[in-house]
């Protein structure tokens, strides 16, 4: 178990009333403490409203994180369906 300091930055954008996009982008760790060496996360999405109730999300996620000798980097697409009342 730790706790570790992150700082992260997103960004969303609607084009249109039913397309939007998010960016999110971050770090963390810095070896504080017992707190990992480095963490991290970025994330781009694109989403579209298909009824005022229902929106699908299509994107790409990578997040990694570096503990003394444990090196750890996931990434892959992202497929989501979100309902909204």
């Amino acid at each position: 178990d730790w706790t570790a300091p992150y700082l992260g930055m997103r960004v969303r954008n609607d084009f249109t009333d039913r397309v939007e996009s998010e960016l999110f982008v971050g770090v963390g760790g810095f070896g504080a403490g017992s707190a990992p060496e480095a963490v991290w996360q970025a994330y781009g999405l694109l989403a579209y409203a298909v009824t005022d109730h229902l929106r699908l999300t299509a994107g790409y996620r990578g997040q990694g994180l570096e503990k003394s000798d444990l090196k750890l980097n996931l990434h892959g697409p992202v497929l989501g369906a979100s309902l909204r009342f």
